[in-house]
């Protein structure tokens, strides 16, 4: 819960009394706002008193108080939008102010998109503006995408590893690129991972500082991960072999890895398991 000072105007307040004058200085306020949330008045208090079997009038004493204020970051709200990139058409699902969902219609893959290490792009809308065709060849694309935070406005470009933010003074910043694939296991077999092998785009780096990649993986269905370590990785080494051994064993019902870098993956062909069993998935 965020801080916010709440005063008896948006409140509701609801009274009981068994026979006495109820006065105002025994009040309860318990309230909920969402951050970021102003101050709230008086003024729009609504008063419902129950008097007793006597008559008696309630005062403002032993009431208690629930208030609820809903701040514009709370705002629960599900929006869809839609552009293509890259020659991918994406489908753009922002879950209120908690996740971006993409949906690439071209391999039918449901993917979180973020910006830095959240869940939450900061991208609100975007269209394929076609007045942008022309700067497509510096910007990147001619894809558009706007932010609801201050109206700063950017083009999307497939071959940066940083977001631009949110003023012209500021530096952009990497995101974090994560991908998990699944190892399943029936029965009661328990299997060794001797190594972990990744194909991919290796040696072709964007930038010198982005050269790490860590493996992570899970026993659990998720809930928690172990950290294998990260290997890296230099530019045009194009022959570097990026692997993990001794990864312990696993059974059903099966082994999540996860992949993790801010750039020096432009492409994932392949993650190889192998073990010393014979019947393994």
């Amino acid at each position: 819960m965020a801080a916010a000072t709440l005063n008896a105007t948006q409140a509701q307040v609801f009274a009981t009394t068994e026979g006495n004058d109820t006065e105002v200085n025994q009040v309860q306020v318990f309230a909920a706002a969402a951050e970021p949330s102003d101050n709230v008045d008086v003024s729009q208090v609504q008063m419902f008193a129950i008097e007793n079997s006597n008559g008696h009038q309630l005062d403002v004493s032993q009431v208690q108080v629930f208030a609820l204020v809903r701040g514009a970051v709370s705002d629960p709200r599900v929006r869809a939008w839609t552009f293509t990139l890259d020659g991918h058409d994406f489908y753009i699902l922002r879950l209120g102010n908690e996740e971006t969902l993409v949906y690439d219609l071209s391999t039918e893959q449901w993917y979180s998109w973020g910006t830095g290490s959240n869940a939450l792009w900061q991208a609100y809308t975007g269209i394929n503006w076609t007045g942008g065709n022309r700067l497509s060849a510096v910007a990147g694309s001619n894809v558009t995408v706007g932010s609801d935070a201050n109206g700063t406005i950017w083009f999307l470009d497939p071959d940066r590893d940083r977001d631009g933010g949110l003023f012209p003074e500021s530096v952009p910043a990497p995101f974090l690129r994560r991908v998990t694939g699944q190892v399943l296991s029936k029965g009661y077999s328990s299997y060794r991972v001797n190594q972990v092998q990744l194909l991919g785009s290796i040696g072709s780096l964007t930038e010198p500082d982005f050269n790490t990649i860590r493996l992570s993986y899970s026993d659990d269905r998720g809930h928690t991960y172990v950290d294998a370590g990260t290997v890296t990785i230099s530019d045009e080494d194009y022959e570097a072999r990026v692997d993990w051994r001794s990864l312990g064993s696993f059974r059903q019902p099966g082994r999540l890895f996860r992949l993790e870098d801010f750039g020096a993956l432009r492409r994932v062909d392949s993650l190889t398991m192998t073990t010393d069993m014979t019947d393994a998935p």
